[in-house]
């Protein structure tokens, strides 16, 4: 991006102003408290940053790359492993956290710059606001518009996609998926389709946007599932993330075929709920229909997690908390499950009577 484009999202103040809020990471103390302990929130204010005032901080020179801060914080089997570990994973998040960078390759005054791949699910893009603070400086809306026109717009990812794709296909004789959820561009979607490459459809997540995915909306080559590493359980959406969504999905008619037509809403997502979703999704038309073990274990009572927060697999703050991270175990052995006979039985009805049992 060139210079005046990145000045065409300035809605007020002077533009170093401006600039210095679109190419610096914003930090800010509610940030440092959120992830840290007050005592080692103070700290690392206090050793990695500048006090502007009000809250608002920035990196000092010698802590303000990725690598400086790994050097600052070494994790070499020492005593401190622990505690630089910890401010390490958030002053990494917190360098992170801008909207653009600037192209290091570019020489003299005809700086380019490039908007980040994640700026929209940033902190610093999620601030913006319009008032008469540094988040007001710039149009959220207009920045918004650009990102979709760079990312989306702009890149041709057609070519590169089918090269790219057909020497993963052409190496092995497997069967390949793509994980095309987010903001994949419209032209991804008809290489997919051109080179027979599966997509994955979350029926929360359709593509395009808009509410819920109908049985009939799944494309022949995707895998129908009901949730994935990447996003929370079905019950811990249906019961902490967006019940409201939950709701929708029951009274805009989405469970009918499945046996939901004319129960009444639950904000608990019992074990007949889950089987009624799960089986929605089994009974799309989507060549696989792949549900992860999390929300096959919703479906009976006495099989559940007490907290369906804990079944997560990616929890992206995790580390922020000191626990780890992509650690989900199944909790029961395999010969718990293979002696639980009638959760079995259950499975195995439902996938002959959904048409799941055949062969392709």
């Amino acid at each position: 991006l060139s210079r005046d484009e990145l000045r065409s999202v300035r809605r007020r103040g002077d533009e170093d102003a401006a600039m210095r809020r679109l190419l610096e990471p914003v930090v800010r103390w509610s940030m440092l408290k959120e992830e840290l302990e007050e005592p080692l929130a103070r700290e690392a204010a206090q050793r990695f940053f500048n006090d502007h005032g009000n809250g608002v901080f920035s990196f000092k020179p010698e802590y303000d790359t990725v690598e400086k801060i790994g050097e600052a914080l070494p994790c070499e089997g020492g005593p401190d492993d622990a505690k630089n570990g910890k401010l390490r994973h958030v002053l990494w998040g917190l360098c992170d956290n801008r909207l653009a960078l600037v192209d290091e390759n570019c020489d003299g005054g005809d700086s380019r710059f490039y908007l980040t791949c994640n700026m929209l699910h940033s902190r610093s893009f999620t601030l913006l606001k319009n008032d008469g603070s540094e988040d007001g400086l710039l149009d959220k809306d207009k920045l918004n518009k650009l990102w979709h026109e760079y990312f989306i717009h702009r890149q041709s990812w057609r070519l590169s996609g089918i090269e790219y794709l057909s020497a993963l296909k052409n190496a092995a004789d497997m069967l390949v998926c793509a994980e095309d959820l987010g903001a994949v561009p419209d032209e991804a979607y008809t290489v997919l389709s051109q080179l027979g490459v599966l997509g994955l459809r979350i029926q929360r997540w359709p593509p395009g946007g808009g509410p819920f995915l109908r049985a009939e909306q799944y494309p022949v080559l995707s895998v129908a599932t009901t949730s994935c590493h990447d996003c929370s359980t079905l019950r811990a959406w249906w019961e902490n993330d967006e019940p409201e969504g939950a709701k929708k999905l029951l009274s805009e008619g989405y469970l009918d075929k499945a046996g939901g037509q004319g129960a009444d809403f639950s904000e608990k997502c019992s074990d007949i709920w889950s089987q009624r979703v799960v089986r929605s999704v089994m009974q799309t038309s989507s060549m696989w229909a792949i549900i992860p073990v999390q929300d096959l274990l919703d479906m009976w009572d006495e099989l559940r997690s007490s907290d369906p927060r804990d079944d997560a697999i990616n929890r992206p703050d995790a580390w922020a908390a000191g626990q780890a991270n992509w650690s989900y175990r199944m909790r029961l052995h395999l010969e718990t499950l293979l002696d639980k006979h009638s959760f079995n039985e259950f499975i195995a009805n439902m996938v002959v009577e959904t048409g799941r049992a055949s062969n392709y």
